[in-house]
């Protein structure tokens, strides 16, 4: 026989800058949950390989450790599936030959747990759960239900006794919400959008005050704080001020942030969103810029931890 004459070309060998993953588990999980990535192998012009024995050194760090395990699917692609041992920021290194796959390394959130399971645990741990959510709902307060919660609340207090020290090191703001309009120039006819902003820290009743950055959008404080907390379930609420000399101080932006899935010791870095609400404790949907703090919860020195004799 002779022309056309027939071919078959075969991918040249796997090479890092070819290789891709995909999958659930490179955009985020859930803490206690395995989720998993798909690793496809290719050669330099991307073409893909159909047969497996690559080696791919694959690196999980960042808050805590991962339990980790790889599977070579013999098609030119491998599974790897991961299970968060908390809550809190991972990365995701995967090279071949010393060098990163497209993407690497990948950047993740492992959440505590879903929304399902909190309401499910606030269940179990309040009997009035349906009541308290349809009162808020309603814009209601049964008086004797939040008297009956106020004794349960005692109660656990002085049951457990258990307290802790919230640091919170605040760094910096980024994309800050103008609040100031500033002339500039020898008559002022050039104008400029600025702010005064400093922070403010609450959690129940004890609040905490960060210094003011003049005319900065983008603050940095590197300031620390520490809060005494009794209850967990207390949110922390973070709020950004716009000093003014003349006037009251305007809102530059809220923020809540849940300290209960918080890790005894661990340092959690965190940047947090701020939002503006309207009279109603509606979200406006502005911009309003964020904050970067590294929260740590430890016990407080000199108690006996009560869980620890159960």
């Amino acid at each position: 026989g002779g022309s056309p004459f027939k071919l078959t070309v075969d991918p040249g060998p796997t090479h890092a800058n070819g290789c891709s993953a995909s999958g659930p588990g490179i955009t985020g999980g859930y803490t206690g949950m395995e989720t998993s990535f798909v690793i496809q192998a290719r050669d330099y012009y991307g073409n893909n390989r159909t047969v497996g024995n690559d080696i791919f050194n694959i690196d999980i760090g960042g808050t805590a450790s991962a339990r980790m395990r790889i599977r070579d699917n013999e098609n030119g692609t491998y599974t790897v599936a991961y299970t968060p041992e908390i809550g809190g920021d991972y990365y995701i290194s995967v090279k071949h030959s010393g060098v990163d796959i497209q993407g690497s390394p990948f950047t993740i959130s492992s959440d505590p747990m879903p929304r399902e399971g909190y309401l499910e645990m606030y269940r179990s741990m309040e009997p009035d759960f349906g009541k308290t959510m349809q009162g808020a709902m309603m814009g209601t307060v049964d008086s004797k239900l939040e008297e009956k919660k106020a004794k349960q609340k005692a109660g656990r207090k002085g049951k457990t006794g258990m307290v802790w020290d919230l640091e919170i090191k605040l760094i910096g703001g980024k994309n800050l919400m103008p609040k100031d309009t500033v002339g500039e120039g020898t008559y002022g006819t050039t104008f400029s959008h600025s702010s005064d902003p400093y922070v403010v820290v609450q959690l129940a009743h004890q609040t905490r005050k960060s210094k003011t950055v003049e005319k900065n959008l983008n603050p940095t404080w590197h300031e620390d704080m520490t809060i005494r907390v009794a209850d967990r379930m207390e949110p922390l609420k973070i709020e950004v001020f716009d000093e003014d000399v003349h006037d009251d101080d305007d809102s530059m932006g809220t923020a809540t942030v849940s300290i209960l899935d918080l890790v005894e010791n661990k340092p959690k870095l965190m940047s947090i969103k701020l939002a503006d609400y309207d009279e109603g404790g509606n979200d406006k949907g502005i911009d309003c810029g964020e904050i970067e703090v590294v929260l740590t919860i430890t016990p407080a020195k000199g108690q006996v931890d009560s869980r620890m004799m159960r």
